[in-house]
């Protein structure tokens, strides 16, 4: 909660602290690791967020948000090929998603 007060007054690098400490602290706590990677992955910091968001997905592999952070980091790590299964797999799930359609087109024109 400290993490998503933190967001709102624009201070990402004190709720990266709280959401590393809430992941240290239980570290079975998907939302923590979903949100700590979608934060790195904003900073830049992709070897991070990458590293949480694979985490998150391990921890529950039906978020969505996570799958689609993850996604969206491999193509900006140049890892368009990790990228498209994913992305195909969520076209399935979800075939009207235009977000999906557009990451996927991306990540096949970058294979």
């Amino acid at each position: 909660m400290r993490a998503r007060i933190w967001l709102a007054q624009r201070e990402n690098a004190k709720a990266v602290l709280e959401l590393q400490t809430a992941a240290k602290l239980r570290p079975d706590y998907e939302q923590a690791w979903s949100d700590l990677g979608g934060i790195l992955r904003l900073q830049g910091d992709t070897k991070g967020a990458q590293q949480a968001l694979e985490k998150a997905v391990a921890l529950d592999p039906n978020d969505a948000t996570a799958h689609y952070r993850l996604r969206v980091q491999y193509l900006e790590n140049g890892e368009p090929h990790r990228a498209v299964p994913c992305f195909e797999k969520a076209l399935h799930d979800d075939s009207e998603d235009r977000a999906i359609l557009y990451n996927l087109a991306l990540a096949l024109l970058s294979e």
